[in-house]
């Protein structure tokens, strides 16, 4: 029996071991990009001038009391609480699952989506897609003498993407003074709805809309405020997950 106590504390030792070297790796990996496009962005600048249209540090500094940022999205933690047991309701579990070990490691996931995810998709990648878009659009005009990324903007993507945010953001989606910010914004979304694909399609499209919602707070409040609401918010859906799975496993 001891000797089947230690193994049992030798085995939750060695697996808290891979799940925080998980969260470190995938961490690292995150600001590596987030860097990569931080230095392209910088090197943009230096040469052509503000492409970002922002300030590199502007989303840095919050706005609005934090209550304010929780209020504004309020919807999103039912939807967390309604989805996410659907989801598990229909799910099935290995006979190894061991739903401790899952819950410390989605959290885990919860704190380095709400962060690293934030600062790549909604700062550096961001003003990266803004770039992107302003130098496409030059291209456009040197090649064609047409704003032909400009006229998708406005004519389709940001329309449409508008359409889905419920104008929240119509001042940057579909303003012909704002288009870049717009590009960017679809841009990047998109990016973060296809990094989703291994979790199948409605998580994809849930990350879409997720992903607007998490620029509306960043334009608003600032990346302090999506970074906060990301990992509450995945925080809630690991711990609905967490409590029906052991409901489940104990009936």
């Amino acid at each position: 029996m001891r000797v089947m106590n230690y193994a049992n504390k030798f085995k939750a030792l060695q697996w808290k071991q891979l799940a925080y070297s998980s969260f470190f790796e995938q961490a690292t990996v995150f600001s590596l990009l987030i860097t990569v496009c931080f230095l392209f962005v910088l090197k943009v600048q230096d040469k052509y001038g503000n492409f970002a249209e922002f300030e590199l540090f502007e989303f840095w500094h919050t706005k609005g009391h934090f209550t304010a940022w929780f209020a504004s999205i309020w919807f999103i933690f039912i939807w967390a609480v309604v989805g996410t047991t659907a989801g598990c309701l229909r799910c099935t579990y290995d006979e190894d699952y061991n739903p401790e070990e899952a819950y410390i490691e989605n959290l885990l996931s919860s704190l380095r989506s709400g962060i690293f995810e934030e600062a790549l998709f909604r700062w550096s990648g961001f003003l990266l897609a803004i770039t992107v878009a302003n130098l496409a659009n030059k291209a456009s005009m040197d090649l064609y003498n047409h704003p032909l990324i400009e006229k998708i903007q406005l004519t389709v993507l940001g329309p449409a993407t508008n359409f889905m945010s419920f104008d929240t953001m119509q001042d940057y989606l579909v303003n012909p003074e704002n288009w870049t910010i717009g590009a960017g914004i679809v841009l990047s979304n998109a990016v973060f709805f296809f990094l989703h694909r291994q979790n199948g399609i409605l998580n994809m499209i849930n990350s879409w809309f997720m992903g607007l919602i998490f620029f509306f707070l960043l334009l608003t409040y600032g990346l302090i405020a999506a970074m906060a609401v990301h990992v509450v918010f995945n925080a809630v859906c690991s711990t609905v997950e967490y409590v029906v799975a052991l409901a489940r496993l104990k009936s």
